[in-house]
């Protein structure tokens, strides 16, 4: 649980390795279609005030778009499109989510059901090396996550395009069926 990648020791860091990664059976890299992952840890996860799980969205919440509700979007990844490496400091973006049928003009179709789209206006958005980073949103009462960083625009992260996740909510039956992890 840090913001930056410290070049010494850490007591509020963990390290984790990991073979056991479990990849949708139905993912498709050429569209981009199920692009959604599980990473099982070895060992427990001791949390505290600097490690913390974060919730997943309730199944009742399925039905909600989440549009134009305020969303957050962290990741490691580069900073600019110049950028030749990532960042060793979180970032992160506050922004709005846009509807799928308005996130598709952009992207010609490609965005489905199973997708979420954030506004980037002034050019802020995901870039390379965010991917699979969380999108999450504050109802008020818990955060939750709606999304994991997917794509963009291979023109860059600075063009004002939007950044498309995979729609977590989609996924709680697959989440469910592969950890026996359920939220009603």
């Amino acid at each position: 649980g840090v913001c930056t990648i410290p070049s010494e020791k850490n007591q509020h860091i963990i390290f984790v390795s990991t073979k056991n990664v479990i990849v949708h059976e139905n993912w498709i890299n050429t569209t981009i279609t199920n692009d959604i992952s599980l990473i099982k840890l070895p060992v427990p996860i001791d949390f505290n005030d600097y490690i913390k799980p974060i919730a997943l969205p309730k199944k009742s919440a399925s039905y909600d778009t989440y549009v134009d509700k305020s969303v957050i979007a962290s990741g490691w990844g580069r900073i600019s499109d110049s950028a030749t490496s990532v960042t060793d400091l979180l970032r992160w973006i506050e922004v709005p989510v846009m509807s799928n049928r308005g996130c598709n003009l952009w992207f010609l179709g490609s965005v489905k059901s199973t997708n979420i789209c954030i506004k980037t206006t002034g050019g802020t958005s995901t870039c390379n090396g965010d991917s699979g980073g969380p999108l999450v949103y504050n109802d008020g009462e818990s955060t939750v996550l709606v999304g994991a960083t997917s794509f963009g625009i291979a023109l860059g992260c600075e063009v004002g395009w939007p950044g498309v996740f995979t729609r977590i909510t989609s996924y709680l039956d697959w989440i469910e069926e592969k950890t026996g992890v359920a939220y009603y």
